[in-house]
């Protein structure tokens, strides 16, 4: 098959897909990404486009490197500051949480899998805090097995979904009592953009890229893709640059799909069936965990529902399923508060999966 026609299916794909999630089932967050995964399996399964070729190659390095990089840029501190204090202790106490989760199901599982039991803790970590980009940065991070990336990712979509009408459902405050500066969703997706900024995002992300690998090489410390998310930190907050930033996340969604066809591409769905059963439990374990401490903390500082469930959405599902909550409930402080943070989790969360494998290398069985 040629690049060309197959560049054709994913780029079909991936339209079928997002189209699904935004007009069809949101409310069940029919996730793009998952379907894309689970539509690149089926294709891959009858035969229908290769198993291997040298743009999945690409498509699972420097193009996700590259995304890694353009998904954070528009994470700015001083956004932050317009957060009440009690909404980013409950966020970091629900980070906490998961983080919490990931050690007690990978501590668990590590007496059947083994290592590959911190893996998988560290890559459900790090979406539960940032989002199921964090999760595809971990498989670069500690080279977790396709097989078990796939079903852990698909295992955490249910459980995503799940959380998401548990969150509707119980965010029934008529009233909230917090009202800070309005953020237009437009700036997390479908943001109006030019070629000066579509090409200062590309410019940022490679620089980037170029000094993570040199620091990487000659440092050491941390690995690439960490140096990577703290240098986007740092890269976000030139003055005279992140003007051009906001068409940073569309871009890193796009280069995203592409590397979630290619991982279910290059997946065999015999493999996947034939996976551990307490896999299916750890990302329950790890929800049920940040649920507990994040309504503790909610219920100690007062916080109304309405506005703990959408910043614990900020950490299970990220930004796109807490804004969503928040336009349903008509609430556009919400909608600010599911930017900021679910953006901010984006950043931080890589740290958070390392932190989770190396505890658990520590002081797990092995």
């Amino acid at each position: 098959m040629s690049t060309e026609i197959l560049l054709l299916i994913i780029f079909g794909s991936a339209f079928a897909c997002y189209y699904i999630e935004r007009k069809i089932a949101w409310i069940f967050h029919a996730s793009s990404v998952c379907l894309l995964i689970l539509f690149a399996m089926f294709l891959n399964q009858i035969g229908f486009i290769p198993t291997e070729t040298e743009l999945y190659d690409h498509l699972q390095s420097s193009f996700l490197l590259i995304a890694i990089v353009m998904i954070t840029l528009n994470f700015n501190f001083k956004d932050i500051l317009k957060i009440p204090l009690k909404i980013l202790i409950v966020f970091v106490v629900g980070a906490i949480g998961s983080m919490v989760g990931g050690i007690l199901c990978g501590y668990i599982a590590s007496y059947e899998l083994g290592i590959d039991a911190y893996k998988i803790a560290a890559q459900l970590t790090a979406s539960y805090i940032g989002g199921l980009e964090n999760a595809a940065a971990m498989q670069k991070v500690i080279s977790i097995p396709n097989h078990y990336f796939i079903a852990s990712f698909t295992l955490d979509n249910v459980v995503t979904s799940l959380w998401i009408i548990i969150c509707i459902y119980f965010s029934k405050d008529k009233k909230n009592e917090i009202d800070i500066e309005e953020n237009d969703a437009s700036s997390f997706d479908g943001v109006k953009t030019s070629i000066l900024s579509v090409f200062a995002c590309f410019f940022v992300a490679l620089s980037v890229l170029f000094i993570a690998d040199y620091l990487a090489k000659h440092v050491g410390y941390l690995h690439k893709i960490l140096w990577l998310s703290l240098l986007t930190i740092i890269a976000g907050h030139i003055p005279f640059l992140k003007e051009f930033y906001k068409p940073g996340y569309v871009i890193g969604a796009i280069l995203f799909s592409g590397f979630f066809f290619a991982a279910g591409a290059i997946s065999d769905l015999n493999e996947v069936m034939k996976l551990p059963k307490f896999i299916i439990a750890m990302p329950f374990i790890i929800v049920f965990v940040h649920a507990i401490f994040i309504i503790a903390a909610a219920k100690i500082l007062k916080l109304n529902n309405m506005t703990l469930f959408i910043t614990s959405q900020t950490l299970i599902g990220g930004p796109g399923t807490a804004v969503a909550i928040a336009q349903a409930k008509k609430w556009k402080s919400g909608v600010s508060i599911g930017i900021i943070l679910g953006v901010f989790g984006y950043s931080i969360a890589n740290f958070f999966g390392v932190f989770v494998f190396n505890i658990l290398q520590f002081f797990a069985p092995q």
